[in-house]
């Protein structure tokens, strides 16, 4: 939220409504926050310390924050988020150095970070994403012109497996909670971006949206059973959505005359 001081600034606010709380303030631009699993801590990106985007923490409950990088390079491509392990003991983000985007595992604690995913000079890997269990990342990366979604190992030995193909865009994969797929929109042959999911083992592709509007950034819910998304439907509008995860009749969430982004289930 940016306040009186001109700048961005991390709040909060308490899910039945009352008082906003500002946990950070200053001279900087603190954006793209994130909760940790255990409550404890709120990620964010800081713009322009000396010149970087690097990612801080602070407490949920308020406090002094913590820069958890300070490397002599910038973290987080355009909306990419730092984001929590299961466990939140660390963190990934995107990073870029020597020329490209890196997926980095960042300690929490602000020791050493690590680069997972191997060069891929001149394009880059953005927006990771832990899965569940934490052993691997999921990232979509630019490959002969077109994005596609990788997996890489987090233990340091940067196994990558490309789980799509061909002449399309695929972005912002999403987990399913028991780790065995993962959701994210891409673009077709009709030119609408559609809600597809994959198979971390066997690779296949399924579409499950067909309809002839955008579909966008799409969510797992915590139980498995559905993914929320946007959709630029007959209102005019982006509205959410949600289709069941195995495929089924679309949901339509909200129908006012106004746009809705980025869905997030409780």
């Amino acid at each position: 939220m940016q306040d009186n001081t001109g700048f961005d600034q991390i709040y909060k606010v308490s899910s039945s409504g009352g008082d906003e709380i500002a946990l950070t303030s200053g001279s900087w631009d603190d954006c793209y926050p994130r909760w940790s699993p255990d409550g404890n801590w709120i990620a964010y990106i800081k713009d322009n310390i000396a010149g970087y985007r690097q990612v801080y923490k602070i407490p949920s409950l308020g406090g002094d924050e913590i820069a958890i990088t300070s490397s002599s390079f910038t973290h987080g491509y355009e909306w990419d988020s730092p984001e929590w392990s299961w466990d939140s003991n660390c963190l990934t983000c995107s990073s870029y150095m020597a020329g490209y985007w890196r997926i980095m595992k960042i300690p929490a604690d602000g020791s050493n970070e690590s680069v997972l995913t191997s060069d891929c000079f001149p394009a880059g890997s953005v927006y990771p994403k832990w899965s569940p269990d934490g052993s691997l990342v999921a990232f979509h990366r630019g490959v002969d012109g077109y994005h596609q979604i990788f997996i890489v190992t987090t233990n340091g030995t940067a196994n990558e497996t490309m789980l799509t193909t061909g002449v399309y865009t695929h972005w912002y994969p999403q987990w399913s909670p028991d780790g065995n797929w993962i959701t994210y929109q891409r673009d077709t042959d009709t030119g609408w971006w559609q809600i597809f999911k994959v198979s971390i083992t066997t690779r296949e592709e399924v579409q499950l949206t067909q309809d002839e509007c955008h579909h966008q950034h799409p969510q797992w819910s915590p139980d498995g059973n559905w993914i929320a998304y946007v959709k630029n439907d007959q209102t005019g509008c982006n509205q959410i959505y949600k289709i069941p995860a195995d495929g089924g009749e679309q949901v339509a969430l909200t129908t006012l005359t106004l746009d809705h982004w980025y869905p997030q289930w409780s």
